[in-house]
């Protein structure tokens, strides 16, 4: 909320004030934060922790690929004489920023990580059997972690992984396409569209592009529209979201088919 804050800022030797009263307004933006964790089992070396957090592995420099090992992420150590053996990357998606991140081993470890594209790497840091390692008061897209143990006892065994991430300041979200199905036989299908954040979305169903200019484009207030499709054919369903500055999100597509009813069913 709007927050005043009046101070008196100098006196004199006899306590005289020797300046005004300074007045300042300050407003204090509320910022949503999301927490998402995840924990052993893993199923598998890439996957999503949530529609905004996802998670992907790469061998580097490791002595083999990552796999999974015990109900957890393996990643190798480093081949002889090089550094930043196995990775995980923790990624949030465009239009939000990860605030922190905390992963867990299974086995004792070194590790050291980059941000976004940088390709310098942290210090390397050791880290204990059952032990985690947080970063925090982070503004960044991704975070990478390389396994630095320095043989196969001290691979890099991730047994955890929690992400704290927030909306990009003044980010247009790309907007999101769900379906209550993608293809039917005659039955009606829920459209919704969603894009937090957003002053509005703009959007069509026969594949061109939206504009305010296009007849066919449809503008709904908010951060969120629903409608149905009834009629028999494919549809190919556009939308961008808009903020209140008018910048535009990227566009989104998806596409559902509702067939003729088969005969007799």
């Amino acid at each position: 909320g709007e927050h005043t804050v009046k101070a008196i800022t100098a006196y004199g030797e006899e306590g005289t004030i020797l300046s005004n009263v300074e007045t300042r307004i300050y407003n204090v933006v509320d910022v949503d934060y999301t927490t998402v964790v995840k924990e052993s089992p893993f199923a598998a070396i890439v996957g999503d922790l949530d529609d905004v957090i996802s998670y992907t592995t790469a061998k580097k420099n490791g002595t083999a690929e990552p796999k999974i090992n015990n109900n957890n992420i393996l990643l190798y150590q480093p081949s002889t004489g090089k550094q930043q053996g196995g990775a995980i990357t923790i990624s949030a998606k465009e239009g939000y920023e990860i605030k922190s991140v905390t992963i867990g081993t299974a086995k004792e470890t070194s590790y050291s990580y980059t941000l976004d594209e940088s390709t310098e790497p942290s210090a390397k840091t050791d880290l204990a059997e059952n032990a985690k390692a947080t970063l925090g008061d982070l503004s960044n897209q991704s975070v990478t972690f390389y396994c630095e143990g320095d043989s196969k006892e001290y691979r890099f065994e991730v047994n955890y992984i929690s992400v704290t991430y927030t909306l990009k300041a003044g980010a247009v979200v790309t907007p999101s396409i769900i379906f209550s199905e993608t293809e039917t036989w005659g039955a009606p299908i829920d459209v919704t569209i969603t894009a937090p954040g957003a002053s509005s979305i703009w959007y069509t169903t026969d594949g061109t592009d939206p504009t305010a200019a296009d007849v066919t484009s449809t503008e709904k207030e908010g951060e969120s529209t629903s409608f149905k499709l009834s009629e028999t054919g494919e549809y190919t369903i556009k939308a961008i979201a808009l903020n209140d500055n008018g910048d535009y999100s990227q566009l989104a597509t998806a596409t559902c088919v509702i067939n003729k009813p088969t005969p007799g069913l």
